[in-house]
């Protein structure tokens, strides 16, 4: 597959490896495409981080344990800070798309007040892969194997392609993240 005559479609997982790439070496990422729900996502995200700010604890409640979770000083505010950083990133270096092919899926849909977000964001998703010359980095196993895409790739492959002068840093960096794509 030839990348340089795609538009590369991005996800949460790929994008915030490639903001993190773009903010230590410099790396300049082109013809980026995101759905418009994206943001919608994003924006639930830093608006929730903002709720949070006022708790200096949360509690994890599962069949055996109850764990507490101290947060430590500072914690939600540079979470905060760095969610719009990520998004200002994304505003910079990523054209959103309102995919039209979901004029049709909504309508059959009956109650779309009831869908979250994220799976909005996610159907938006998969509707801009499947156009003709547009390809998705992800490393969200959802797309790749329980859709059956041939045009998705890992952003492995994706930065190898691109990037390839880049290699040697990027896999040092990749491996100190304990990043998991790898």
């Amino acid at each position: 597959m030839k990348i340089e005559s795609k538009k590369i479609v991005i996800d949460f997982t790929s994008g915030i490896l490639f903001y993190e790439l773009s903010q230590k070496f410099n790396m300049n990422f082109k013809n980026l495409f995101v759905p418009n729900s994206f943001y919608y996502a994003l924006d639930m995200a830093i608006g929730k981080a903002d709720e949070e700010k006022k708790s200096q604890f949360k509690l994890i409640v599962n069949e055996k344990d109850v764990i507490p979770i101290n947060y430590p000083e500072g914690y939600h505010t540079n979470r905060i800070n760095y969610l719009n950083d990520l998004k200002a990133w994304f505003q910079r270096n990523t054209t959103k798309i309102l995919p039209k092919e979901r004029i049709g899926l909504i309508r059959g849909l009956k109650n779309m007040d009831n869908v979250p977000q994220l799976f909005e964001y996610f159907i938006d998703t998969i509707l801009l892969v499947q156009r003709e010359g547009y390809v998705l980095v992800s490393e969200d196993l959802a797309y790749r194997h329980k859709n059956g895409f041939t045009n998705a790739i890992s952003t492995e492959k994706y930065l190898i392609s691109c990037f390839n002068e880049f290699k040697d840093v990027f896999y040092e960096y990749l491996l100190s993240k304990k990043y998991i794509g790898l």
